[in-house]
């Protein structure tokens, strides 16, 4: 069976590309429901949290010493209880995941960009990408994402452009002109 390789460089594009478009699909519309004004102090608090998270995450690296998943899961449930909560873990959480990725992509495109498509023909286009990615490897992806990332880079500086051109910034600059002028020429 032939054996595909990603760069260090393409999986990074490749995962931070996901972590962008997870928050752009995920985090504005659940923010605003729960948070509503309040969304921005939600999201400074989550990222505080992430942070937080990453010493117990370098811990746990720590501790399974240079040992895999499944070598580190036997030495801590056994041989059975570490198989078991692996083998739940391999057959969950790809298909927990993909199922959530599906209804984000399906409720973002069909709920504001392809408003009067109906979301089955959403996800059926949605699919038959995933099936080509799925069926052109590893290696093609990791080549596509890096292509992709100057559009990418592109579209996410329109959408941070649009979601400032709502602020309204005219009594900020007026106080900040009029503190400037106020000020004596020799202090700077």
């Amino acid at each position: 069976m032939n054996e595909e390789r990603i760069s260090l460089r393409q999986a990074t594009i490749w995962c931070s590309m996901s972590y962008v478009g997870s928050a752009i699909l995920i985090v504005p519309s659940k923010l605003a429901v729960s948070a509503g004004q309040d969304a921005w102090m939600a999201v400074i608090l989550t990222v505080v949290v992430d942070v937080l998270t990453l010493p117990m995450f370098i811990a746990i690296v720590k501790q399974m010493n240079g040992r895999t998943v499944g070598q580190y899961l036997a030495s801590l449930y056994g041989r059975w209880g570490g198989i078991l909560i692996l083998l739940i873990y391999a057959i969950l959480y790809p298909y927990l995941n993909f199922v959530m990725a599906m209804r984000n992509i399906g409720d973002f495109l069909a709920g504001s960009i392809l408003i009067k498509t109906p979301m089955p023909a959403v996800l059926m286009v949605y699919m038959i990408a995933v099936m080509l990615g799925m069926r052109w490897g590893l290696e093609a992806l990791g080549r596509a994402a890096e292509l992709l990332v100057p559009f990418v880079f592109i579209l996410l500086l329109l959408f941070s452009f649009g979601l400032f051109s709502g602020l309204s910034v005219g009594p900020l600059a007026a106080r900040a002109c009029k503190r400037l002028q106020a000020r004596p020429a020799g202090n700077g």
